[in-house]
């Protein structure tokens, strides 16, 4: 009875290690690198969402108003940028991927967002 249970356990451990290989590698399975590489509008676009999501506001502190209610409803109405750090921007990146699946979008774009997203927040932080 022991020996079955062990024999059980490590053979479900060995069933959930290949597959999660396989889930890993399932999305660009029989695909190039080259082939799943994001094209220039679409850098464009993760360059500018990460700018608006964690780029810096001194463009929108630098024109000031002289009526101060009008500063404290342009700030109240602006959107909260996050902080930048490496765990902010991936933690970004990896809630756009979920939002992706989420949304029923096609597994190999919501990836290769993913990638996109997560190798800029390396390679800027």
């Amino acid at each position: 009875m022991l020996f079955q249970k062990k024999s059980m356990a490590l053979l479900t451990a060995c069933l959930m290690g290949m597959s999660g290989v396989v889930l890993a590698d399932g999305v660009f399975l029989g695909r190039s690198m080259e082939a799943h590489a994001l094209t220039d509008a679409e850098n464009a676009q993760i360059d500018t969402e990460l700018a608006r999501q964690f780029g810096s506001q001194a463009s929108e502190t630098a024109v000031k108003s002289n009526n101060p209610w009008e500063a404290k409803k342009k700030q109240a109405q602006s959107q909260v940028q996050k902080k930048s750090s490496w765990g902010d921007c991936r933690d970004y990146a990896l809630q756009q991927r979920n939002l992706c699946y989420k949304e029923g979008r096609d597994a190999y774009s919501c990836e290769r967002y993913y990638e996109a997203r997560s190798t800029r927040c390396d390679k800027k932080y």
